[in-house]
């Protein structure tokens, strides 16, 4: 892993290590999908590593074809673009440890989601080629379990099988069904860890995620929805599907890939142990990641005419952080920031979801948190937002 290496040397591996990386078939799909071919990927991998060995601030980074064309094939062989994403993944990793770091399967909260069929991958395929990431919303004990274990799960899931050229080329597919889910489980999520997790995953996670499936959305789930599908880029917004119904999976996944729960064969409790057997596998090479070293940039300390009227940093080489990066692309229409921050932050959230309760005056509950907020301005008022989503 160590970028010291000189660069012949690493040229050397790449060169031996870049051969018969695809089957046939993969090739055909790579061409087609990510514009690959011989020539070109061997180029890529040196201008990559040479990108890499002259960047000051990644200290410790892989350099081996299998680690740096699950960028490439993310960004479509575009270097520029790869390099990017590369050292945005490396600055996440290092600012945001918790989420990143010790991805373990052997840990007690991950290996508890993971063998108890909450979050999994399913052990066939889609009929497109793709492995599937399930989540089942309503198994997650909520007592047990809080976000952050769901978030490191989805990590550790996706860190592992990335590894393989087979997903770099072909990508993801993520079901996530929301049947019986509680209120407690929409509570463990605050906005800006939900805007963090689709946010960087998106953008940072060097994965191609071509399907993301939403099925039996809860009463108040528009709330959500509407949050998260502003996070997205157009791009994966328009790969984004709500289904009423379970059914549609068989459009999808052949019956017998599907869970038993789902008209299939396999109990999803027995896919997730088959999940867990496939992530030990690769436990050591997905702790190694946790040797990778960027020099994350200092914030000055004092007072600057930049930070108190927000003047943009004129330094063209300043690498913004995921956050900032999330902020500055984050497209929503004209007024969705405030009144939705303020409905996803208010203490009656939970009475909020189920707003079709007897015993709660939902408007009542909003109109109050925003009198109460002297900060919240250009609000619209609660009955307008309660016509938009009744």
């Amino acid at each position: 892993m160590e970028k010291e290496r000189s660069r012949d040397q690493r040229e050397g591996e790449g060169r031996k290590e870049d051969e018969n990386d695809l089957s046939e078939d993969l090739k055909e799909v790579s061409k087609l999908e990510t514009g690959e071919d011989e020539t070109g990927r061997h180029e890529a991998l040196h201008q990559l590593r040479q990108w890499i060995s002259n960047n000051p601030r990644i200290k410790t980074c892989p350099t081996d074809a299998g680690f740096l064309l699950r960028f490439l094939r993310m960004k479509k062989f575009d270097v520029e673009g790869a390099s990017v994403t590369l050292e945005r993944y490396l600055r996440m990793r290092q600012e945001t440890p918790e989420w990143y770091r010790d991805l373990d399967i052997l840990h007690p909260p991950l290996l508890d989601l993971v063998s108890s069929g909450c979050t999994f991958v399913l052990p066939g395929r889609d009929l497109e080629g793709r492995r599937v990431i399930f989540h089942i919303a309503g198994r997650v004990d909520v007592h047990k379990h809080k976000s952050l274990d769901i978030i490191r799960t989805y990590h550790l899931i996706l860190e592992s099988l990335v590894s393989n050229p087979e997903e770099q080329v072909r990508g993801f597919t993520y079901i996530f069904d929301f049947k019986d889910v509680s209120i407690p489980y929409v509570a463990l999520w605050t906005p800006n860890q939900f805007q963090k997790a689709i946010g960087q995953g998106e953008r940072y996670l060097p994965m191609r995620h071509k399907s993301v499936n939403l099925a039996n959305p809860p009463l108040g789930f528009w709330v959500i929805y509407e949050f998260a599908k502003h996070c997205l880029s157009d791009k994966i917004r328009s790969r984004l599907k709500v289904y009423h119904t379970d059914k549609y999976l068989v459009e999808k996944i052949a019956k017998e890939n599907l869970p038993r729960e789902y008209g299939g064969t396999i109990p999803a409790t027995e896919m997730g142990k088959m999940c867990k057997e496939e992530l030990l596998k690769h436990r050591e090479e997905v702790l190694a990641l946790d040797g990778m070293e960027y020099e994350v940039e200092k914030e000055k300390k004092g007072w600057s005419l930049a930070k108190v009227f927000g003047i943009g940093n004129k330094n063209k080489n300043h690498l913004h952080s995921p956050e900032e990066e999330w902020h500055s692309s984050f497209k929503v229409p004209s007024g969705l920031p405030l009144w939705l921050t303020a409905v996803m932050s208010f203490p009656g959230l939970p009475k909020l979801l189920t707003k079709f309760s007897d015993d709660h005056d939902v408007i009542g509950e909003v109109e109050g948190h925003v009198q109460a907020g002297d900060h919240v301005q250009n609000l619209m008022s609660a009955k307008e937002f309660a016509k938009l989503h009744v």
